[in-house]
């Protein structure tokens, strides 16, 4: 615990909050629609907690007040997000105005760095932190699939009308199409992440949901049920056929499609595309009222979007000169990335994939393969 000129930060477990925290944690998301995101629900950093000791939460406090939280995972003298590359939205749960600096909280929680993926909006002090900003899609459902539908329409895009003659197209080929937006039959998502690891072998791509404790975490969120926060498995089948599947987390009328993956053995039929649509139906008949798609450059999150949010590359750095040193480095290293050298840098990066596949004994890329890469979910 220390002390901050009219301020407080003590440091707890992702475990011991109180029930008065997580009613005050849940208070604040409540206030700020840019914490609505299930990756902020208190429950999250408690899951995630029960499987990774590492994970700390800076409670801030103001004249005994509990007024914000920061929910992270230590790693010597550096914070990463609560479930590292597993999480899409990441960010301090405080009000908007708050005036306390963000290096002020790491030094209260004893912390030197902060790095961020997938910083999210909200509080107006992280601003100077923001090294590189990034476009998060969104599906707005605000009027149901109304709002959907309208914006669609209004770009001149034929996902619908495509989407409509592929479910025809299944239907009559494998068998009537059914969606379960919410299924508790394990099976479902035992298959969902065993399509998706293969997919990942398949593309010499790293699959986090194959490491034990990550796979354990997102069996834990699958059993949850509250408002707050709730694992959705989803199975779209044709006929008796699972076709495609999805896990998504809920907190109150958000929904975040977080793995999707679909049968290979139907992937000329789009399943994944088609089951997209269906799942968008579902949830704007269920009361979502924002689907969450995560940052990336998939294309079907493109089609399907109605609009984006912005989320960063961010890096707390205490201290000036650190601090500085930190944004060179990171310019250089997007120089690299961004500029003359990024075909060289994937060149390599290709060939790095080719290695492993090769050690792995698994094939190249098809053309099927690489539509997968792509993420056109189809």
């Amino acid at each position: 615990m220390i002390a901050m000129t009219g301020w407080r930060v003590e440091v707890v477990g992702g475990q011991e909050l109180d029930a008065t925290s997580i009613q005050n944690w849940e208070s604040l998301r409540q206030k700020n629609p840019t914490l609505s995101s299930p990756f902020f629900a208190s429950e999250y950093t408690r899951v995630v907690a029960a499987e990774r000791s590492q994970v700390e939460v800076g409670v801030l406090l103001r004249e005994g007040r509990e007024v914000g939280y920061f929910p992270y995972e230590r790693t010597g003298g550096t914070a990463i997000p609560v479930g590292g590359g597993l999480t899409d939205f990441q960010g301090f749960i405080v009000d908007s105005d708050e005036s306390i600096s963000p290096p002020e909280y790491l030094r209260g929680c004893r912390l030197a760095k902060c790095d961020f993926r997938y910083l999210a909006t909200g509080w107006s002090g992280l601003e100077p932190y923001r090294y590189r900003r990034l476009a998060s899609p969104v599906i707005g459902l605000a009027r149901g699939m109304a709002s959907f539908e309208e914006a669609i329409a209004a770009r001149g895009s034929d996902l619908i009308p495509k989407c409509t003659r592929g479910l025809r197209t299944l239907v009559k080929r494998v068998g009537p199409a059914r969606l379960e937006l919410d299924s508790r039959a394990p099976h479902v998502l035992e298959r969902l992440l065993a399509w998706k690891s293969a997919q990942h072998q398949r593309n010499g791509t790293h699959d986090s949901f194959q490491e034990s404790d990550a796979r354990r975490i997102v069996e834990r969120l699958s059993e949850l049920h509250d408002p707050t926060l709730a694992g959705v498995t989803t199975g779209f089948y044709a006929g008796e056929h699972l076709v495609a599947a999805a896990f998504s987390l809920r907190s109150h009328q958000t929904l975040h499609v977080w793995i999707t993956a679909y049968n290979p053995e139907f992937s000329k039929l789009s399943p994944g595309l088609l089951c997209m649509m269906e799942m968008v139906r579902a949830a704007a008949a269920d009361g979502v009222t924002r689907i969450d798609l995560g940052h990336g450059d998939e294309p079907y999150k493109y089609r399907f979007c109605t609009s984006t949010d912005e989320v960063a590359e961010a890096c707390i750095v205490r201290g000036a000169v650190s601090g500085m040193a930190y944004h060179c480095l990171y310019r250089l290293r997007q120089n690299l990335l961004e500029g003359r050298w990024r075909p060289w840098v994937l060149k390599l990066k290709q060939a790095g994939r080719r290695v492993k596949q090769s050690l792995r004994g698994t094939p190249p890329a098809s053309a099927e393969n690489r539509s997968e890469r792509e993420g056109t979910s189809e």
